[in-house]
């Protein structure tokens, strides 16, 4: 199966049952969606977005694509002017025979490092602890507003964020997890769902400045998730989401460019001249690192 077939998957029918449920109407369910399932478009060879559930303003779309891509301004067909903003990361289950396969061929480093953090995490006897209810996801939500007090989903989404996954609980595709030590502490945490045939790991987070910090409690809890997964279900691969973070190079994912779309017309001049302000910002800013 390809991967844009792997990532679109389910994607529009998990939309369409997030909006039953969580409890939003208009730009706000817009919003969530678009934070739930990072992209609502994907686009192929003619560029131009393909919507995966609909969305009511069309001037700015986030588009994942499945080709490499180049920093660039590019023009679509004369309907969108785009750039390539961030990027949506895969493990795709299917190259490798099983887990002892793609453990080999980790780096030397790596598989000395997951070595060491796996016999402590044994010795201290950590345990991985599915989040079934309410009270978990508080748990996780602890955790997640300490790093990020301001962000939506600890404030005004926090409510819809519950909603949509205890129903996902309910339909058995939640894939949520809590990391305790013997004491019974949440040290890490992680949300993620189920489309189609992938887990999408939604939200990873870990203790602040906490007494594991030398444990990598995050980064563990991740290498363990992929564990579970190839090992324990038939799912074709992992989404780690949006954004460059050193981890998931060195869990071997592969990089998915994804583009802001900005409509060409009249009243999206504000849109327009954002990105090419953002285009010409990263384009100084990455000549100054150069030099």
């Amino acid at each position: 199966m390809k991967v844009i077939d792997l990532y679109c998957g389910g994607r529009g029918e998990m939309a369409n049952s997030l909006a039953e449920v969580c409890g939003l109407k208009g730009l706000e369910l817009q919003e969530f969606l678009r934070r739930f399932l990072w992209t609502p478009a994907y686009c192929l060879q003619d560029n131009l977005p393909q919507y995966l559930f609909p969305i009511e303003s069309r001037m700015r779309v986030s588009v994942i694509g499945f080709s490499p891509s180049s920093y660039k301004i590019e023009n679509i067909q004369n309907s969108f002017l785009r750039i390539p903003v961030s990027s949506n990361w895969y493990l795709d289950f299917s190259l490798y025979e099983n887990f002892s396969d793609y453990f080999t061929k980790l780096s030397q480093k790596m598989k000395k490092q997951l070595r060491w953090l796996k016999n402590s995490y044994q010795h201290q006897d950590f345990r991985f602890i599915p989040v079934r209810g309410r009270e978990d996801l508080e748990a996780f939500m602890s955790l997640y507003q300490a790093k990020w007090p301001r962000s939506a989903w600890a404030r005004q989404l926090k409510e819809p964020l519950f909603k949509a996954y205890l129903f996902l609980e309910s339909c058995g595709w939640n894939h949520s997890y809590l990391l305790k030590d013997r004491e019974g502490e949440v040290v890490a945490g992680s949300l993620g769902y189920q489309t189609g045939h992938t887990f999408n790991l939604h939200m990873l987070v870990h203790q602040q400045n906490g007494k594991y910090d030398k444990y990598s409690p995050g980064f563990f809890l991740a290498f363990w998730l992929i564990q579970h997964l190839m090992e324990e279900t038939a799912l074709s691969g992992c989404w780690f989401g949006p954004g460059k973070f050193d981890y998931k190079e060195r869990l071997l994912c592969q990089a998915f460019p994804t583009y802001r779309y900005e409509k060409i017309a009249w009243n999206n001049l504000s849109g327009l001249s954002g990105l090419l302000f953002r285009y010409c910002k990263e384009k100084v800013r990455g000549y100054f690192n150069r030099t």
